[in-house]
């Protein structure tokens, strides 16, 4: 199956593969075609489906067929595709990200554009999700900004006895975050979260 091949040439083995990415290949073949031909390969075991609407392409292993990673999947599916950005983590995911807790979440938290409802819970494969609906579209430009506001709407700096800052001030000069940047998006958040960011003395970091 020559498609196929074109498929992991172009995404890779064991990577989420939506209808969108699926498409973009068999772009000369009807709707119905392409689910015949995804179909036959799921039989012959080629491809396989992870959830309804994302496939992958599977490797051999020493313990059998590969499994598609669920967090691949979360990100996939309400965070990034490619170069186009629609979601961020949040809650304990960010704070465990920057360093702000060493608590793993047994919830992923996403805020994301590709939800509609205030707060809905999911599971992808057995990781359970909580999603949120985004306070405005997220985009690459914003999405690093609306992810630190999002951090001190839910953080108080006063109530965090010797809280290591470190890992925020890193993540706002990797992403080239600016005081003007990010006091552009927080009309869209309580006052807390600019009152906080300000409380917690990173904003000198990027004045």
């Amino acid at each position: 199956m020559e498609w196929i091949d074109e498929l992991n040439a172009k995404y890779g083995a064991n990577e989420p593969l939506g209808i969108l990415e699926i498409r973009e290949v068999l772009s000369c073949y009807s709707t119905p075609r392409i689910y015949q031909l995804l179909e036959s390969a799921i039989a012959d075991g080629k491809i396989m489906r992870f959830e309804n609407g994302i496939y992958y392409i599977p490797t051999q292993t020493i313990f059998g067929t590969s499994r598609l990673d669920s967090a691949k999947v979360i990100e996939r599916k309400y965070v990034t595709r490619g170069t186009e950005v629609y979601g961020y983590y949040s809650g304990l995911t960010l704070l465990n990200g920057l360093g702000l807790t060493t608590q793993v979440p047994n919830v992923v938290e996403v805020v994301t554009n590709n939800e509609a409802s205030r707060v809905r819970e999911v599971f992808v494969g057995k990781q359970r999700v909580r999603l949120r609906k985004a306070r405005m579209f997220i985009t690459s430009e914003n999405a690093d900004a609306l992810a630190v506001l999002d951090l001190f709407n839910q953080v108080d700096p006063t109530k965090i006895e010797n809280a290591d800052w470190c890992g925020v001030t890193e993540y706002l000069k990797a992403n080239d975050l600016t005081l003007r940047k990010i006091m552009e998006y927080s009309a869209v958040y309580p006052a807390r979260a600019v009152k906080n960011f300000m409380n917690s003395g990173v904003a000198y970091a990027v004045a």
